[in-house]
């Protein structure tokens, strides 16, 4: 009964202060239906950067507020877009419309960098009671996980340096979104760590267990977890790792207890040999292999593209770059061209079946520079006058 007593006393504080919120977010929501849409458009972007600025420092629960004050702010957006436009239904259509693009960029900002995310960050550092029995579950012999910078290697000889070391060697994929650069991690063995991940990595000390933490996630994320000797990869975007145990990694989730890697139940993805390296399955369904064919409208010609891949990847000063973009081989009639190109769009043969026109470089160009070229029956391979389509 002295429960339910304190809870009714309590009861009209906790209603005052949710008609306070309300009363605060109403507010915010017609300030920003009364600024013109360009000023709100600029201060939702400045919140979602401030948002991820805090989410990067855990400075307490600012980047929760910031992330749901700008989610907010786009009803006020559409309102005040609407309004500029006109006021008519498809002024408003379109307020609805740009409010739905907001969310949606909003949803991409919090997958890729883990928003909000502070409080289950700062929790798991305060030193509460309800933490005491996280530590009481984790093994007496569990190792500390160390954290190493990965080098990068930019030609065969400094990857062949870093693989003496027994290291694996950072590729940079190219993939630079807000922030620091993303890449794949490759082993001497020719096992490739395909993934959007960091330059800091982590191997347990019998050699079998490898991590690889997310690009802006905090230290101890456990984005990519790679078992050397099973050959198997599994993306654990949502856990920690606590340490090395002697059956495998212990992880957890943010704010609790570890638990061993093996009662996760998370499936992996295993690997399929591509000429001298070993790539993730789930890679290959992004990978060209199949022959494409272009027919011409009229008459029987026809042109097919073959990925060009070498013999060895690892010859490569980059051995990943020909499978991040990769070039083709191009046939015509079963006859090959001896030119190399990113591919084709549309349809390249003219009306009448006759020319083909592509942009393409020559086979043994020393760098691949495309260029217009045109196919017939009569005249062969010609360079172009015209840009190819």
């Amino acid at each position: 009964m002295s429960d339910a007593s304190d809870a009714l006393k309590r009861l009209p504080g906790s209603l005052a202060w949710l008609a306070v919120q309300l009363l605060f977010v109403v507010a915010w929501i017609a300030l920003l239906a009364y600024l013109p849409w360009w000023i709100v458009l600029a201060l939702l972007l400045t919140l979602d950067a401030a948002s991820i600025w805090c989410g990067r420092r855990a400075l307490g629960t600012i980047d929760q507020w910031l992330v749901f004050y700008g989610a907010l702010g786009l009803i006020g957006l559409a309102i005040s877009l609407a309004w500029a436009i006109g006021g008519s239904l498809w002024a408003w259509l379109a307020g609805i419309a740009a409010a739905c693009a907001g969310f949606g960029w909003k949803l991409y900002l919090m997958q890729r960098f883990d928003l909000p995310r502070s409080a289950s960050k700062t929790n798991v550092a305060k030193p509460e009671p309800a933490a005491l029995p996280m530590q009481a579950t984790e093994p007496v012999s569990m190792l500390p996980v160390i954290w190493r910078s990965a080098d990068e290697a930019r030609t065969r000889a400094e990857r062949e340096a870093i693989w003496q070391r027994g290291e694996p060697v950072y590729l940079v994929n190219g993939e630079i979104r807000f922030g620091p650069p993303t890449g794949d991690y490759l082993w001497s063995d020719g096992t490739a760590v395909i993934a959007w991940a960091g330059s800091r990595y982590a191997v347990s000390d019998d050699g079998r267990w490898f991590v690889a933490s997310g690009p802006v996630g905090h230290p101890g994320s456990c984005d990519y977890l790679y078992d050397r000797t099973s050959r198997l990869v599994y993306e654990l975007p949502s856990w920690e790792i606590r340490g090395w145990g002697e059956h495998g990694p212990w992880l957890a989730e943010p704010g609790k207890a570890p638990v061993p890697f093996g009662r996760i139940g998370v499936a992996g993805t295993d690997y399929l040999p591509l000429r001298d390296l070993w790539l993730p399955r789930s890679f290959f369904a992004a990978l060209p292999l199949a022959r494409q064919t272009w027919r011409a409208p009229v008459g029987q010609h026809a042109a097919a593209l073959d990925i060009a891949l070498p013999d060895r990847l690892l010859d490569d000063d980059d051995p990943l770059a020909c499978l991040r973009r990769p070039c083709f081989r191009l046939e015509v009639d079963g006859e090959d061209s001896g030119l190399r190109l990113y591919g084709m769009h549309g349809q390249p043969w003219s009306d009448d079946g006759r020319t083909l026109r592509v942009s393409a470089w020559l086979a043994d160009a020393p760098h691949a520079s495309p260029q217009p070229w045109r196919w017939s029956r009569a005249a062969g391979w010609l360079p172009d006058d015209r840009v190819a389509g």
